[in-house]
């Protein structure tokens, strides 16, 4: 248990309310980051070996990491014309953690919306009987049971574990003057395990009700193999320059899994279980392979005359075990041109105000197959999922993935026009360019019905373009007193948009908040728009003079409930109308809310050097963007249940002209007044001060005083130490899980923790 549970602690003596919050929390939690390095060298060889230990506490209870890494890179000069090395890394990287896994398990969010009457824990002086973990369930107390997530986290015991193993040889050999062969082969090897214990408890100890213990055990093991040889000449002659360079390069990726569960152990100690891992009750052993392989061909020719014209041309042909065989859908060519233009090496060109000038300009296409792999393995399925007459079934053996014999490489199409400019004698650098990015024939997972017995299947579903501008301005400069300043800043817009669905399709919907749709960006908030609060019977009767009927409030709206606009009645899209409706509101009405792709983002880096100070700052930032507060739509539910609500809620409307933004409070909430609207997205564009670290460099007398050291520095800094937004929730930088992790289901906000607040102190040594 984590000392601040522990009994007599200052949270046991804090009012409920706050109790549950700072049980949550871990603040304070540190972070350890050490690491060593040596290198050297002489004459025909070099080396380097590193070694790192790092540690983290989560900000959230129980979840420690430790990650120890070691790492050697050598290389050797055999003779004049052969050259040999290798890489070596290896990691060991251990988690220990409560229920808060692939994400942190909503615990802040879970524990703020406790019912502030709850208590955490048992009271000593009325102990609940048979209680084994000293947490107190809260059972039917006002007539609740919410599950108590703080204790649950502390009794879960998850132990994860991985190795990762990445090496690699290479040989390099100068055939002749300018030809140079280079073979390399790598491997990278993953090996995780994973322990879960989840112990018995009852709704008197935790609010829920989970009888029988249970022990699982999850290990993992994928490696990939890498195999590239390429040959390269270049030449110069006179003014002219070639480049040519023709490979190829092979990938093999190999996975198996094998996961054990076991329930009911006669013993809760980890010597037991750990050993014996069927229990008394139905044991599960599972098991999973794959193997997938790609293989490219890459040919290039560059050409460079005078160090002011330069060209590039590239072709790559791409093959992979992705898709089907059929067609010979599994090959792809993808080409790409590249050139520049150097205007201010030419003679004409006079050197002033601008000191360098490039025209540049690029275009090229690359192919993607991140897709659920083509069937080449079958299963047997133990459920008996197909019936035949009756209650007889049947099992066969049937592909992993449902097979879809036209998927091909999606194609992504970039073309780029830009200049990069120095000017008053390159202290000011200007880059400009605009990009425009296709997507085609992207690759989709698309569900399909689960009578089929699967439950999607991969398609290629459209084209989408990501269209916009990049400009980034620096400025470099020493005063005469020695300060020397450098200071960048950039911004990129984006205009992201669907440009067409396969034939037959307009739209879909990844959610019933989601839609994607041609015209519109991808995963875009849709549903139904809101125009405050009713305040009175006659304002409702006056606007549905012609009926109402709302298909998710069959009486209709009352007084102090939300306005949902009729957006396919008379008036324009998106205002409520004037005029006679169309008779009732429903799924039609609903339309665009928001995006969850930004318009644009931007950044500024400053960096200051005086005498042995130093100072960096990174500001970084999004705008014209929102997020579904999923959270503030949770603690506005004014329906009853109990649940702590959030202080809103008492700005809640109680009679005519009390509120016109939170509607009444009734159970059951009969007109749907939470329902999914614009209510509850928000903008979330923001600016954050990224980084910000000073820092001494320790002065040569000083150093000379301790014999052996090079340099030194200490430094101290921060992350995320400021972050200026309108968004009302933790943070407007959204992660999202499960469903939610891809783009057509981006932007809900669950109530994961913020972005910690990071100080640093360090020391930099060289001996």
């Amino acid at each position: 248990m984590h000392p601040d549970l522990q009994p007599g602690s200052p949270i046991r003596n804090r009012s409920n309310e706050l109790a549950w919050r700072e049980a949550t929390l871990n603040l304070g939690a540190p972070i350890q980051n050490i690491n060593v390095g040596v290198n050297g060298g002489g004459e025909g060889y070099n080396y380097y070996v590193s070694g790192g230990y790092f540690r983290q506490e989560a900000t959230v209870q129980k979840w420690n990491l430790d990650r120890y890494t070691f790492r050697a890179n050598t290389d050797f000069n055999v003779n004049k014309r052969l050259k040999v090395g290798q890489n070596f890394t290896i990691a060991y990287q251990q988690v220990y953690r409560g229920m808060n896994g692939g994400g942190d398990g909503f615990l802040l969010q879970n524990s703020v919306v406790m019912p502030p009457f709850f208590n955490i824990f048992e009271d000593s002086n009325n102990p609940i009987p048979g209680n084994r973990y000293g947490y107190d369930g809260n059972a039917d107390l006002a007539g609740l049971t919410v599950g108590n997530q703080v204790g649950i986290n502390q009794i879960l015991q998850n132990f994860d574990r991985n190795v990762r193993m990445l090496g690699g040889v290479f040989a390099e050999l100068e055939i002749i003057d300018g030809l140079a062969f280079r073979t390399a082969a790598s491997i990278d090897l993953n090996l995780s395990r994973g322990d879960s214990w989840q112990p018995e408890y009852l709704v008197a100890e935790m609010g829920l009700n989970r009888p029988g213990n249970q022990y699982a055990d999850d290990r993992a093991e994928s490696h990939t193999q890498v195999f590239t040889n390429t040959l390269n000449y270049n030449k110069s002659f006179g003014k002219h320059n070639i480049d040519v360079l023709t490979g190829l390069e092979y990938q093999q990726l190999r996975g198996t899994s094998l996961s054990v569960r076991g329930n009911n152990f006669i013993s809760t100690s980890p010597d037991f279980y750990q050993v014996v891992k069927s229990g008394r009750g139905n044991p599960f052993v599972g098991g999973d392979a794959g193997q997938s392989a790609f293989v490219g061909y890459l040919g290039r020719l560059s050409y460079n005359y005078a160090d002011k014209y330069l060209l590039t041309a590239t072709v790559r042909r791409d093959g992979t075990s992705a898709f089907s065989p059929v067609d010979n859908r599994r090959w792809g060519t993808f080409p790409s041109f590249s050139g520049a233009w150097i205007i201010s090496e030419e003679n004409f060109f006079s050197k002033g105000t601008i000191s360098e000038l490039k025209l540049r300009a690029s275009w090229g296409q690359l192919g993607n197959s991140n897709t659920a792999a083509f069937p080449h393995i079958l299963r047997v399925s133990t459920t008996p999922d197909y019936a035949l007459g009756g209650s007889n079934t049947i099992q066969a053996p049937v592909p992993i993935n449902f097979v879809n014999q036209e998927v091909v490489w999606e194609t992504v199409e970039t073309f780029d026009l830009g200049f990069d400019a120095s000017l008053f004698n390159n202290k000011v650098d200007i880059l400009a360019t605009y990009y425009d990015r296709t997507t085609k024939d992207f690759l989709f997972l698309l569900p399909i019905p689960t009578v089929t017995g699967f439950a999607a299947t991969p398609v290629n579903l459209g084209t989408v373009s990501n269209k916009g501008i990049e400009i980034e301005i620096g400025y470099r400069h020493i005063f005469a007193n020695g300060l020397k300043m450098n200071v960048s800043g950039n911004v990129t817009t984006v205009r992201n948009r669907l440009e067409a669905l396969a034939p037959g399709l307009e739209e879909f919907t990844a959610s019933e908040i989601y839609r994607t749709a041609i015209g519109r960006p991808i995963g875009y908030f849709y549903s139904y728009q809101t125009a405050g609060v009713y305040q009175s019977q006659a304002e409702i009767d006056a606007i549905f003079t012609g009926g109402f009927r709302d298909r998710n409030s069959p009486q209709g709206p009352r007084p102090g409930d939300v306005i949902f606009v009729n957006n396919n009645g008379p008036g324009k899209e998106g205002q409520q109308f004037s005029g006679e409706p169309d008779g009732f509101i429903d799924f039609n009405d609903r339309t665009y809310l928001g995006k969850t792709i930004p318009s644009y983002f931007y950044g500024m880096s400053l960096n200051l050097e005086y005498k042995n100070f130093d100072l960096s700052m990174l500001w970084q930032g999004v705008g014209d963007v929102q997020v579904y507060n999923e959270v503030r739509r949770n603690g506005l539910n004014l329906t009853g249940g109990g649940r702590n609500m959030l202080i809103e809620t008492q700005e809640r409307w109680t009679g005519p002209g009390t509120s016109n933004s939170i509607p009444r409070a009734i159970s059951g909430d009969p007109n749907q007044n939470n329902r999914f609207s614009d209510r509850f997205v928000e903008n979330a564009g923001f600016l954050r001060l990224r980084n910000l670290q000073i820092g001494y460099s320790l002065p040569r007398t000083l150093l000379d005083r301790w014999q052996g050291f090079g340099s030194g520095r200490v430094y101290i800094g921060g992350s995320n130490l400021l972050t200026f937004t309108q968004y009302s929730g933790l943070d407007p930088e959204v992660m999202t899980y499960g469903q939610n992790s891809t783009q057509t289901g981006a932007g809900t906000d669950r109530g994961n923790m913020p972005q910690p607040r990071i100080y640093q102190l360090g020391v930099q040594l060289s001996f």
